[in-house]
């Protein structure tokens, strides 16, 4: 798990291991009451699924880590 801080208007860049490019790109847009807002930008044709439909969908088409989550993932 990575913890990071940021302020409003402040982002963070993942990019693939071994790949100068962005792969991911998260912006913190506001933090009200207890709530924050985020914006993410990937690269065009990633798939982008909430963490509960992630880690059905990796159980289903992989049932060898069925049930729970992937080894190493933490959803």
């Amino acid at each position: 798990m990575f913890i990071v801080s940021r302020k409003s208007e402040e982002s963070i860049i993942v990019d693939g291991f071994n790949n100068p490019q962005r792969e991911l790109k998260v912006t913190v847009l506001e933090i009200k009451g207890g709530r924050v807002k985020l914006a993410f930008e990937v690269n065009a044709g990633a798939p982008i699924h909430h963490a509960r439909a992630w880690t059905q969908l990796i159980n289903e088409t992989n049932p060898v880590h069925a049930p729970g989550t992937p080894s190493g993932f933490d959803a």
